[in-house]
Formats: C-alpha cells, structure tokens, sequence
C-alpha cells in the first residue's frame, strides 16, 4: 500500500515519464516534418528540371507565344540552381550523401556548359539517380 506522503512523489515521477513521452512525440513529429519538407524540396527541384528538360527536347510542341519557353533560358536554369540548392539544405539532416548531390547539382545548374558527361556521372548527379533515391526516400525502391 502507498502512503501517504509517497503518493506526490510517484504522481510527480507520473508527470515526468509522461512530459518526457510528449517530448519524444514532438521530436518525432519534427523530425517526420523536416523529411516532407526536404523530400518536397528534392521532388519540387526534380520536377522543375525535368519540366525543363522536356520543353528543350520537344521545341516542336511550342504554339505560338510559347516558343521562347522552349528556349534555353538562363532566368530559368539560376531557378534550377536555387531549387537544387534549397533541397540540398532540406536534406542535410535526412540523407547528408543525397544533400550533397543536390549541392552539386545546383553548382551545376549555374555553369552548365562547363560540366562534361563524365563529371556528372562522377559527381553523381544524373537526374535517372536523384530519381532512384528521391523515390527511395519515400520508401518505394
């Protein structure tokens, strides 16, 4: 039986394992915001440049008013660069290797005719490969 003097003390430790539990709880949400934000930032980077890509390599699709969106445009590849930037900072404490691709492809997406195939590959950051990891990340190999 529990006296009564015991009884604040087991309902204080109560209210210690109990804030300690809400504790891990809001960390554990943060952390799972943190991963949707960043896996957002990568799909958002992935999307836009593929996007991009696309309008580059189907010009015939251009009607009208849209041909300079088929154009290359440097406005749109300092975009790129920032999006593949701000994924790279999103990442940085969900994938730190994926984080650092993305680093390096937004340094790509600020001089891109000065990287050649084979510092790409080596860099690895094809977007095939970003592609494979980004759907990785949301748990679907």
């Amino acid at each position: 039986m529990v006296s009564a003097l015991e009884v604040p003390l087991l309902l204080k430790a109560a209210d210690s394992i109990l804030g300690w539990f809400g504790l891990l709880r809001k960390e554990q949400k943060e952390r799972q915001d943190a991963e949707r934000r960043a896996i957002k930032a990568l799909y958002v980077a992935l999307n836009e440049t593929l996007t991009y890509f696309r309008r580059l390599d189907h010009p015939e699709l251009a009607k009208g008013s849209e041909k300079e969106q088929f154009e290359r445009s440097i406005k749109t590849e300092d975009s790129l660069s920032r999006l593949w930037m701000e994924a790279a900072v999103e990442l940085k404490d969900v994938n730190t290797e994926l984080s650092q691709r993305c680093f390096m492809k937004g340094v790509y997406w600020t001089d891109r005719d000065s990287w050649t195939d084979e510092k790409v590959k080596i860099a690895n950051i094809k977007l095939e490969a970003l592609l494979v990891d980004a759907k990785a990340l949301l748990g679907g190999e």
